[in-house]
């Protein structure tokens, strides 16, 4: 015979209240339980949460912000986008794979990202080097390496749907079409300047000559990034 405990009076209400059974023969209504926790536990409040100046700003921002969209697949189409990483990971299967991040740079979808997936297994492999050879990867170990920065691509892509409904964009190809301006590695657009690798000889051997030691140092021509050269010094030991 089940008890019930003290705390929950007895109804013959169906719908009203529902008794837990357990092991033990005890019942325990779950209404009561959950009454009886919340005032164990007291509900917090904003303010305990965030805090005064916190609320106050939060409130602010509540009441500026614009209700967001709900974001939807990108409509069908062909889209620049700037490749923003590769990288290896593995499918829930366990299948390796090689994910590229895409994000598109112009037009109303400007800020978007697109996901790519190729396959590192023997089936897949001809249509995996055929997509990563346009930004450049065509030896294996260069999987390991990440992507350089600023690589442009034109994308097409397509909307799909799954049985249930749900749609999805598909990348069908990329092509690679070049790099973004500002790239670190990329020339200035007007810099012909050539690399000037002369210094003066007879400069060098007139400071020996004054001082009677050498002068401790010896041009040392370096190339930067942006193909220009500039001229370093090293310390003599």
């Amino acid at each position: 015979m089940s008890t019930v405990l003290p705390s929950t009076p007895a109804t013959d209400q169906p719908g009203i209240r529902h008794s837990l059974t357990l092991k033990s023969g005890a019942a325990i209504d779950r209404a009561s339980l959950h009454e009886n926790l919340s005032m164990q536990t007291p509900r917090k409040s904003l303010s305990d949460i965030l805090g005064g100046d916190n609320a106050a700003r939060l409130q602010v921002s509540w009441d500026e912000a614009e209700v967001a969209a709900d974001l939807k697949p990108l409509p069908s189409g062909e889209y620049t986008a700037r490749v923003l990483s590769g990288e290896l990971f593995n499918a829930r299967s366990g299948t390796p794979g090689y994910k590229l991040t895409m994000e598109v740079t112009e037009g109303e979808h400007a800020g978007r990202k697109l996901w790519h997936d190729v396959w590192l297994t023997p089936p897949a492999m001809p249509m995996t080097k055929r997509d990563l050879g346009k930004l450049g990867i065509t030896d294996f170990d260069q999987l390991d390496s990440p992507l350089p920065a600023g690589m442009l691509v034109r994308v097409k892509v397509a909307l799909r749907r799954d049985e249930d409904g749900t749609e999805f964009n598909r990348v069908k190809t990329f092509d690679f079409i070049g790099v973004e301006k500002g790239d670190a590695f990329e020339p200035e657009p007007n810099d012909t300047s050539e690399a000037d690798t002369s210094f003066d000889v007879a400069e060098i051997e007139a400071g020996v000559a004054a001082s009677g030691e050498p002068t401790g140092t010896t041009p040392d021509m370096t190339r930067s990034a942006n193909g220009t050269s500039s001229r370093k010094e090293d310390k003599q030991p």
